[in-house]
């Protein structure tokens, strides 16, 4: 009972696989976008497939259990072993290639290389400059940190905030207040 459950277990697989192979070959004959050599692959594993799964059921018919068994283990083989990894690598280097042309993979490349440029810059602010100048404490409250996190020398130091106090300057103009070098200077910043 255990095996004949393992068997159409194996079997549902191959259907399942079948399934799967025949609408990636039509996607990708209907989209042009992937290469139809891989479509045609993608129809070629999906008959090694429904193969299989004829085998897998044919394995029930009396007295040929062993024949039908070999051939089943054999498609899967080669379907398990060869079909579907070089089905899987070819997809992989066309979405790499169509990846690249739509710039997807080099804008991405660009956003992880202006994320080690920006920790770099960090890092040699807080040695140029000190820590206790990028601190917020420092400030007198004013946060030390540009929009994208970056720690900013005290001379770039804005509040956006508009009332008057023994760190601001107050400037009447509506649009904020910048700590002046001076103040900074006083307050023992820089």
């Amino acid at each position: 009972m255990a095996n004949s459950r393992t068997v159409w277990l194996f079997a549902l697989d191959d259907l399942l696989l079948t399934i799967g192979m025949v609408n990636a070959a039509i996607l990708a004959l209907s989209s042009r976008t992937l290469s139809r050599k891989w479509a045609a692959l993608s129809g070629l594993n999906a008959l090694l497939a429904l193969v299989g799964f004829c085998l897998a059921v044919a394995r029930v018919i009396p007295h040929a259990w062993a024949t039908f068994s070999s051939a089943a283990e054999w498609t899967n083989m080669l379907l398990d072993g060869l079909g579907v990894p070089l089905w899987a690598l070819w997809l992989g280097r066309q979405l790499r290639v169509l990846s690249a042309e739509a710039g997807a993979y080099q804008a991405s490349h660009d956003a992880m290389a202006s994320v080690e440029s920006a920790r770099r810059s960090q890092s040699s602010i807080g040695n140029e400059y000190g820590a206790e100048a990028a601190s917020p404490a420092a400030c007198g409250g004013v946060a030390a940190t540009a929009a994208g996190g970056d720690r900013l020398p005290a001379e770039f130091i804005t509040a956006d905030m508009n009332f008057s106090g023994p760190n601001f300057s107050d400037s009447g103009s509506g649009r904020g207040t910048e700590m002046s070098r001076r103040e900074l200077e006083e307050q023992g910043v820089v």
